[in-house]
C-alpha cells in the first residue's frame, strides 16, 4: 500500500479505489481478531496486494493470540506513527489494532497521517493526548 500511496501523490487515491482497500483489510482485520490474533503491527508497508489488486493483511511477525480482552507487555512493539494510545503503555487489545485500521484510513483520504511528531516520545505524546486535524480541513 505504501507503494500505491507514493505512485499517486502529491495526489490522493481515488475514493472508490481508498474505500474498497480499507473495506478489505477491514475484513481481513475482522478475521484474524476472530481467531482471537492481534496483529500489532497495522501500517501501510504491511498491506499487500494480489495479482487480482486484492489487498491482503501481511507480516503476522508480532501478531499475538488473545487470551484475554487486552495483553500487556514490557517491550514496545509498533510502528509509532499507527500505534494506538494503549501501545505507547505497553498493551494491546483488538481496539488497538482497530485504531490502527483509523490512523490508515486518516493517511488513505486526506494524504497525511494523523500526527506528524519525528520522534517515539513525541509520537507517543500526540497519539496519548491529542486529536488530529479534521480530515475535511485537508481538503
Amino acid at each position: 500500500l505504501r507503494d500505491l500511496i507514493k505512485r499517486f501523490a502529491p495526489n490522493l487515491l481515488p475514493a472508490n479505489m481508498a474505500l474498497n482497500i480499507f473495506t478489505q483489510v477491514g475484513q481481513a482485520l475482522y478475521y484474524a481478531h476472530q481467531q482471537n490474533i492481534i496483529h500489532r503491527d497495522l501500517k501501510p508497508e504491511n498491506i499487500l496486494f494480489n495479482a487480482q489488486g486484492e489487498a491482503l493483511l501481511a507480516d503476522f511477525g508480532i501478531a499475538t493470540t488473545l487470551s484475554t480482552a487486552s495483553i500487556k507487555y514490557v517491550t514496545i512493539i509498533g510502528t509509532p506513527a499507527y500505534m494506538a494510545p494503549e501501545q505507547f503503555q505497553s498493551s494491546v487489545s483488538k481496539e488497538s489494532d482497530q485504531y490502527s485500521l483509523g490512523c490508515i484510513g486518516y493517511e488513505l483520504f486526506t494524504g497525511k497521517r494523523p500526527f506528524t511528531a519525528t520522534n517515539f516520545f513525541a509520537m507517543g505524546f500526540d497519539h496519548l493526548n491529542k486529536l488530529p486535524i479534521a480530515p475535511t480541513q485537508h481538503r
